[in-house]
């Protein structure tokens, strides 16, 4: 395990997975690591074609409050986070009682 900010790790650290997969508490540190993994992407100097071996996946997940959602997003070939940005819902701030203590159904 890393305790860590995610922007102390460089390329080098990114490159090395198969597949990323955050569940981050804001679009500022998803927007870093949507950027992250798409500046790993390569393409042939020739066709100017993306090279398939370099795309990591994001898998990205989140709560607001009661509501969750989870995409996978393909950089290079998806839309990212920066294309879909006004899919995530208003930050809405739950008082922490408020979640802690509202009875959930069964």
């Amino acid at each position: 395990p890393h305790f860590a900010k995610i922007q102390d790790f460089g390329a080098d650290f990114y490159r090395q997975f198969h597949i990323v997969v955050c569940g981050l508490d804001a679009i500022v540190p998803r927007r870093w690591i949507n950027g992250m993994l798409l500046s790993l992407l390569r393409y042939d100097a020739e066709t100017g074609e993306l090279d398939p071996a370099s795309i990591v996946p994001l898998v990205d997940g989140g709560t607001e409050g009661f509501k969750g959602n989870a995409r996978v997003i393909l950089p290079g070939m998806s839309a990212c986070v920066d294309c879909t940005l006004d899919l995530y819902p208003p930050q809405v701030a739950y008082p922490l009682c408020t979640i802690a203590h509202t009875p959930r159904p069964p």
